[in-house]
């Protein structure tokens, strides 16, 4: 006889960032995500696509010179079997 154990997966970790100006979401971002305090955002609701108004319209600018080559970064851990997804908006 031989059994077989599995274990229900994890509840996949989501992470957020909208750069958006209030305190709550600072705190966040800047716990979760590296470089954001080197970031350069701007408030122009033109490139800001995390919502469908206009409440939010912080976005990142990366323009290839300077302080700009770069956003804000992540850093996961894999393991065997580890399935990432991510979106870009």
């Amino acid at each position: 006889m031989r059994a077989t154990f599995r274990t229900m997966p994890d509840a996949p970790d989501t992470y957020l960032a909208t750069a958006e100006n209030d305190r709550k979401t600072k705190d966040y971002e800047e716990m979760y995500f590296n470089r954001y305090g080197e970031a350069t955002r701007i408030n122009a609701d033109l490139f800001d696509h995390t919502d469908s108004g206009d409440k939010k319209t912080y976005s990142m600018r990366l323009n290839g010179m300077g302080n700009e080559v770069y956003g804000l970064a992540k850093s996961l851990e894999s393991l065997s079997r580890s399935v990432f997804r991510d979106e870009t908006r």
